[in-house]
């Protein structure tokens, strides 16, 4: 079977950001019947079907909204490699590429580049959120100088060391009764509604096998992608949950009550770098930040 061309993967693209033939015909500047030929050859080559056509509108397959959620993925390394020839042409004297898993994206790493920019106007800091797993595969290919990953890799030509070590905490609202406690037991919340990462994530793992281990039974109510979600469902009284210090009191503003968990399990954050790249001046100094700043907090 033929391979999907670059040409048929732009007239996909086309069509699910325009929602339809006629947009996606001119933000290309081609005809109708030429965007209509390429999506057929499309699926095609794709070999499923991408569009269904409901009262004259085409409606992506479930397919499709997966094709599409990858096609964004590699659009945006395109993007990212333009940026990259962009600073190249404009000979940037710094640059620093950061990506972190989406709990520390927000006002962890914020806190720490405001420190680290002080009298270094001359750098250009890009910060990118991902899973950590994909933050490994950026690394691995050098797309970024430093990752921030919620779990170890012991994956060739990468270095990978612990960064973060600190307690689970439990979330809860304002108003939830065992506010009244000063340190929440995990047989506490037996029979609790729970709001809860979702299972890809494997802090999810490590949290569910400790009320596994003790035969406490939740109710999980809500899943979330994102700790910052968790956090904002609890709030709203969805139910109770357990997370990181750092996420809890960053949205302790929403109303969130944080309490100590019992029995005390501390996660890891680790910091994860390409060993076959000799790092530039500027991603050693903030590395050092990093690194040291963790150690005057312990």
């Amino acid at each position: 079977m033929a391979k999907i061309s670059a040409r048929q993967i732009e007239t996909f693209l086309a069509v699910m950001n325009y929602g339809s033939v006629t947009a996606a015909a001119k933000s290309l500047y081609v005809s109708q019947p030429s965007v209509s030929r390429m999506l057929d050859r499309f699926e095609q080559q794709a070999g499923f079907k991408a569009f269904d056509r409901k009262r004259g509108k085409l409606v992506p397959t479930a397919e499709a909204e997966i094709f599409f959620s990858e096609v964004k993925y590699v659009y945006q390394g395109i993007d990212y490699l333009n940026d990259v020839a962009k600073e190249l042409r404009h000979r940037r004297r710094g640059t620093l590429r950061i990506s972190t898993f989406p709990a520390y994206s927000n006002k962890w790493i914020a806190d720490r580049l405001e420190r680290f920019v002080q009298n270094r106007d001359d750098v250009l800091i890009t910060v990118i959120p991902l899973p950590s797993s994909d933050i490994i595969d950026m690394v691995s290919r050098q797309a970024i100088d430093i990752g921030i990953i919620a779990c170890p890799t012991d994956r060739y030509g990468l270095r990978c060391e612990p960064l973060i070590s600190a307690p689970f905490v439990c979330i809860l609202s304002g108003d939830h009764p065992l506010c009244e406690k000063d340190v929440i037991h995990a047989s506490d919340m037996s029979g609790e509604n729970f709001v809860s990462l979702s299972n890809l994530e494997k802090i999810r793992t490590e949290i569910d096998n400790i009320f596994a281990s003790l035969g406490v039974e939740r109710k999980i109510k809500i899943e979330c992608a994102q700790a910052s979600s968790i956090c904002h469902m609890v709030a709203k009284g969805f139910g109770v949950s357990v997370l990181d210090r750092c996420t809890a009191e960053e949205y302790q503003y929403l109303g969130l009550e944080i309490r100590d968990f019992a029995p005390t399990v501390e996660y890891q954050i680790f910091i994860v770098e390409s060993e076959n790249r000799r790092s530039s001046r500027i991603v050693s100094e903030f590395r050092e930040l990093l690194v040291q700043e963790v150690a005057d907090n312990s």
